[in-house]
């Protein structure tokens, strides 16, 4: 892997791991499956079931279940 490729993922992690788990961060910022809007759409209602929960940061169970509820509601995701 290229240097500016550590880098890139190395910001991204940094960007992630302001409102996720650290393995939430990590899977996010090397995940080439879902573009970045695709990302954003899937962390929004993640982050609302994290809250609803009491917590401050996203973990991978809250983006799993947005995902799958996303994914019910017919979303292309």
């Amino acid at each position: 892997m290229a240097s500016d490729d550590k880098s890139k993922i190395s910001m991204r992690k940094s960007y992630f791991r302001g409102f996720c788990s650290p393995d939430l961060a990590n899977f996010l910022a090397t995940d080439r499956n879902w573009n970045f809007e695709q990302k954003q759409k899937i962390l929004e209602l993640a982050k609302k079931i994290a809250h609803e929960d009491g917590r401050i940061k996203i973990w991978i169970q809250d983006f799993q279940f947005a995902l799958r509820q996303l994914r019910k509601k017919g979303e292309k995701i």
